[in-house]
């Protein structure tokens, strides 16, 4: 996933803060909405018990959620909801990749990478 979310992820982090480049967010909020199908359609997640596959899912959905939200906000050119939608996918990731995929030197925790894009 990683390989296909952060160069948008990133445009779309910066497209926020610059209302010109609306159909960056655009396209990043597609390219986001593909790679989270992946997540939610995965057959062979990184769980090893039900508990944990309905968890991992839960995020996957929500994340659906919240990029649904991201695409809508930016095809209507809605820089507050398309704000809003980003924190609510950050949050998502960084609380999945918490539990799923513990930070390391290869890969950084999502929240570490986003504060280093928005310095």
């Amino acid at each position: 996933m990683r390989e296909m979310v952060n160069t948008p992820y990133a445009f779309a982090l910066l497209a926020s803060h610059h209302p010109r480049r609306d159909a960056r967010v655009h396209r990043a909020a597609v390219v986001l909405h593909d790679a989270v199908q992946d997540l939610v359609h995965w057959q062979d997640p990184p769980v090893t018990t039900d508990a944990g596959r309905e968890v991992f899912f839960a995020y996957a959905h929500n994340l659906e959620y919240e990029v649904d939200r991201l695409e809508f906000a930016a095809r209507t050119q809605d820089a507050a909801l398309a704000a809003h939608s980003l924190q609510g996918i950050r949050q998502t990731c960084n609380h999945c990749h918490r539990f799923f995929r513990p930070a390391n030197r290869i890969s950084a925790d999502v929240a570490l990478v986003i504060q280093e894009g928005t310095r």
